[in-house]
């Protein structure tokens, strides 16, 4: 990647992070609005970064199951996201890690799909910092972690310091290379 366009992303990344200070209550705010949103949320990503993007993994392992969107909608209305996401393990919408990394094939119901961790890049994730697993037994892999990713990071922490009796103490964050 050009550096010109590593430094733009990374300005742009910074402002979004650090534009916008958080009290403790602007981040329980911001949470409990993420919470209310989830549903539509999910539904939304899946719309788009799996049945409205054909290179998806998980639109075949979804199909194999007998899901299309329609039916993930009304699974995931009547059961909440985290009952949707259990029915959809045990119906065979799950990937392994070895069958992310490509190591081995993804077997359901008699059915055989081969995957690759590139299959698994989310379309929508457009730019962000790049991190990298360690890699202790592979090449390792590299993510793309948006900038909403690390502010709502920030979020946490801001809620975590405040139910602890800690905002505003000195801190220090050890980062190991």
């Amino acid at each position: 990647m050009e550096p010109l366009r590593l430094f733009r992303d990374g300005m742009r990344y910074a402002r979004t992070v650090l534009d916008d200070p958080l009290t403790p209550e602007r981040a329980y705010a911001l949470v409990r609005q993420r919470m209310a949103e989830r549903q539509d949320e999910f539904l939304r990503t899946l719309e788009q970064a799996v049945f409205g993007f054909s290179a998806s993994p998980y639109r075949p392992l979804l199909q194999a199951a007998g899901y299309d969107l329609t039916r993930v909608r009304a699974l995931v209305r009547s059961e909440g996201v985290e009952g949707a996401l259990r029915r959809l393990c045990d119906a065979g919408v799950y990937v392994a890690i070895e069958e992310f990394k490509g190591l081995m094939p993804v077997r359901r119901d008699g059915q055989t799909f081969h995957f690759s961790e590139a299959d698994f890049h989310n379309p929508l994730i457009r730019s962000g910092l790049v991190a990298a697993s360690g890699g202790t037994r592979s090449r390792g892999i590299a993510t793309t972690i948006p900038a909403t990713n690390h502010r709502m990071g920030a979020e946490h922490l801001a809620i975590a310091l405040n139910a602890y009796g800690l905002t505003g103490a000195p801190m220090m964050v050890w980062l190991e290379p």
